[in-house]
């Protein structure tokens, strides 16, 4: 629900403070490759705060993204970005801690990676979604989405 809220306060501040850079049709392409070390700096420790139980990693990296002056798809995209060299780092880390299972069991070798490539392919139908949502609409209905599913959850936990 915090993060519903903070989606909505970020979309409407920077529609108020420059409406012409969170236009919907930003290449993000280009605009990745502009990105300068210290907005990459302040949208990586945004990052961090995934440490924080509950708080989405993707969402962070998008607002911190959003507040240092990337356009909405170009937000998105360098946050997905952002989370490759973390994923390849969790998953190599979780092979290595259960590396008995690949060793007992060659057949668990060819489940991960057949899990593993079908897990990329729909990431990718995803991520260009999502990219293709964000260039058409605000991130206003994705914080109300958050808040909607947040009350809802909280209606099964009381």
């Amino acid at each position: 629900i915090i993060g519903g809220v903070v989606f909505i306060a970020v979309e409407l501040l920077m529609r108020r403070k420059n409406p012409e850079k969170i236009s919907f049709e930003a290449g993000s392409h280009d605009e990745i490759a502009k990105i300068s070390y210290k907005q990459a700096f302040i949208i990586g420790l945004a990052q961090c705060l995934a440490m924080i139980p509950g708080t989405s990693r993707s969402g962070s990296t998008i607002v911190a993204g959003l507040l240092c002056g990337l356009s909405r798809t170009g937000a998105a995209a360098f946050s997905f970005l952002l989370a490759l060299p973390t994923m390849f780092a969790a998953t190599f880390y979780d092979v290595f801690k259960n590396r008995e299972l690949f060793i007992s069991n060659a057949d668990n070798i060819y489940l991960f990676l057949l899990g593993a490539a079908v897990a990329f392919v729909v990431a990718l139908f995803v991520l260009r979604a999502f990219l293709s949502f964000v260039s058409k609409f605000s991130y206003i209905s994705f914080g109300v989405y958050r808040i909607i599913i947040g009350a809802v959850f909280l209606l099964f936990v009381l």
